[in-house]
């Protein structure tokens, strides 16, 4: 059972859509849909995985610009320190002269040299930290990292599943599972429905468990509540003007 994101088969396809006509006949035998149905089912999914859809989570992009800002915010403060840092050496080493071995291989005075090096440092520092603090307040700034393994959805399996529960709702089937009483395990024929289609939109061929479907199920659920609530909304406006 897939735990991660799975690969899908990708791309522009042609008036075919995304399934075969023998993909469609073999999902037409196992679960006594029309192919004029599933052609538009087929349809759906050259959607949902056209590589030029939507698919980036805006809640993910708004959490690497916080976390971009902050961490941006981490180093300004480092360098800040840093600064006050190397100042502070500077000025301890002008109060001392380190005996140093002399050689006749090297005529220049080491404590002069470091001393210039440590100057050189404080210039450097400054010129970044002055750099970074403009950054801060005139440009974007967003975290590069990826996000937390744990929590990483798979945005295209999304997309993918949500329009094989519209479809199935729209032919009149009940978009719910059914759960076992001695095992808990999620199962029933939107199961088996979503599983064949996903055996056919990747490669190599992947199938995903009871729980993730359940889950994905109620988010859309929930979605398709929220849009039924704002159309409603919006006629009541419509109405009352």
């Amino acid at each position: 059972m897939a735990t991660k994101p799975l690969a899908w088969k990708t791309g522009s396809f042609g008036d075919e859509g995304a399934l075969s006509a023998a993909h469609r006949s073999k999902l037409a035998e196992r679960f006594g849909i029309e192919d004029r149905q599933l052609i538009d089912l087929s349809s759906m999914l050259a959607f949902a995985l056209n590589p030029k859809t939507f698919i980036p989570c805006m809640a993910t992009y708004r959490k690497q610009q916080r976390k971009g800002a902050l961490e941006l915010e981490k180093i300004i403060t480092d360098l800040r320190l840093a600064e006050y840092k190397l100042k502070a050496a500077e000025k301890r080493l002008m109060s001392l002269h380190i005996n140093y071995p002399r050689t006749d291989i090297r005529p220049e005075d080491p404590q002069e040299t470091y001393a210039s090096m440590l100057f050189e440092a404080r210039i450097s520092v400054q010129t970044v930290l002055r750099s970074f603090t403009r950054s801060a307040t005139k440009f974007g700034v967003n975290s590069t990292e990826g996000p937390d393994k744990r929590k990483v959805r798979d945005n295209r399996r999304q997309l993918v599943l949500n329009q094989v529960f519209r479809f199935w709702a729209s032919i009149g089937r009940p978009v719910t599972i059914t759960t076992a009483v001695s095992t808990s395990k999620r199962t029933g024929p939107l199961v088996d429905f979503v599983n064949a289609v996903v055996g056919f939109t990747t490669e190599p061929q992947a199938q995903l468990n009871g729980e993730t479907i359940w889950a994905e199920i109620k988010a859309w659920k929930t979605n398709e509540k929220r849009f039924a609530s704002v159309s409603i909304e919006d006629k009541n406006l419509d109405l009352a003007t």
